[in-house]
């Protein structure tokens, strides 16, 4: 019932929006009618002073012209969001040369008003004042309510007084009246202008700390995970390197010396590692790619594995390497870190065949080929998992081949020259 409802209330929202645009529309259609009428009926009583409202006299050619184009840009109001620059120019410049109000001008201006940017509402806006004045100014010469709307709305037209010369009003009424009327309309864009423009500033504002409150909780969960890390895998490295130095200060000749050295050496590198990625952790603005060695440095990690016991036959030839993407170098260190640990994991005993090549026209290819027992199926695991997503994240194929007892893993990945 309550995802059902979602939708449901999302309708009503909808139609409520919908009615209440259309109730507008209808209202802005309704008082246009009104006042069009008033302006053609004002207009023909000066030009037939004398004459009362009710007289048979045939409408003429302007008047009719002047009614047919105040009812287009009365339904052209149903755009008055979308094209509400060229309405209030076209309404203005119509109802200051036609006997036409200005009503499509100060509705199609609040808009203008409401949506443009300063440099085109203020220009626009004046047009329409300037021309709610002429209108006005226009109307205001009738010298009685049949010829003036204005003065028809102060006096009523079915009395006497209605046809009664009042004579011609001063300068400052139709200016007053034009720039009150201006004032109204216009003021209510920009209001409105103003009201969109706050709840869009609360709305980037609830943005912005909800996406610092993400951050803050991504740190904090770091900041959780980095002394975790700390507490447990730093503690056991140094247990590792107590031993293992314990074990070389007993028996510092032999192969059982040379060990506990190399066990000691790894486990402080090893611990150095981590301090950086505990300070990377700890500092989201650290980039961790900062820490992680490139292709230059697979010889360094072969001569690693050697001094460890690990027989390895390696080729390594490497042309443009420093042009090398950062992203790519790094990623076949790793891959080829990995190889090396599948092969020291699951053939101590064996040697490893290891091809690395770097040539910008045909990429870069690595291939390590070491001994499986006899009859053992080969299951990949996290590892070459881990190995294949960073590969095919680049665009690279890797490829996992057993041949007889012999499994080989062949990486190509793309050149990428650096950016």
């Amino acid at each position: 019932m309550t995802v059902a409802a979602a939708p449901d209330r999302r309708a009503r929202a909808w139609w409520s929006a919908s009615a209440r645009s259309a109730a507008a529309l209808a209202g802005w259609w309704l008082l246009g009618i009104l006042t069009l009428a008033m302006a053609l009926l004002t207009t023909d009583a000066r030009r037939a002073p004398g004459l009362p409202t009710t007289h048979d006299t045939p409408a003429t050619p302007l008047g009719m012209l002047s009614f047919f184009v105040g009812l287009a840009l009365l339904v052209l109001l149903v755009w008055r969001g979308r094209r509400a620059l060229p309405l209030a120019v076209g309404g203005s410049l119509f109802a200051a040369i036609a006997p036409f109000d200005p009503l499509v001008a100060l509705v199609a201006g609040l808009h203008v008003v409401r949506r443009q940017r300063t440099a085109v509402a203020v220009p626009v806006a004046a047009l329409v004042t300037v021309c709610t004045v002429v209108v006005t100014w226009r109307d205001l010469r009738g010298r009685n309510s049949y010829e003036s709307a204005w003065r028809g709305l102060v006096v009523d037209t079915t009395t006497a007084e209605a046809a009664v010369d009042r004579g011609a009003a001063p300068w400052w009424v139709p200016l007053t009246i034009g720039l009150v009327v201006s004032a109204i309309f216009l003021g209510a864009g920009a209001v409105r202008r103003v009201l969109e423009r706050s709840a869009g500033e609360v709305t980037h504002q609830r943005a912005v700390a909800a996406d610092l409150g993400d951050r803050l909780a991504a740190q904090d969960e770091r900041e959780r995970i980095a002394r975790e890390v700390h507490d447990v895998i730093g503690h056991r490295l140094s247990v590792v390197s107590l031993h293992a130095a314990a074990l070389e200060a007993h028996a510092p000749d032999g192969e059982l010396g040379r060990s506990a050295s190399l066990v000691r050496e790894a486990a402080g590198r090893t611990a150095e590692d981590l301090r950086s990625l505990v300070s990377v952790l700890r500092d989201g603005t650290s980039d961790i790619t900062s820490q992680v060695p490139g292709i230059a440095d697979v010889e360094g990690l072969v001569d690693d594995a050697v001094a460890h016991g690990m027989t390895v036959v390696a080729t390594i030839s490497l042309h443009d390497g420093d042009h090398l993407d950062v992203q790519t170098s790094q990623t076949s260190y790793r891959v080829v870190q990995e190889m090396l640990t599948n092969a020291r994991r699951h053939a101590p005993t064996h040697g490893v065949r290891l091809v690395v090549r770097a040539r910008s026209a045909d990429g870069v290819l690595l291939e390590a080929a070491n001994h499986v027992p006899q009859g053992r199926e080969v299951h990949p695991g996290a590892g070459l998992a881990g190995m294949r997503e960073r590969v095919e994240l680049l665009g690279g194929e890797l490829r996992l081949l057993v041949e007889e007892d012999v499994l080989r893993v062949v990486v190509h990945l793309p050149w990428r020259w650096q950016s």
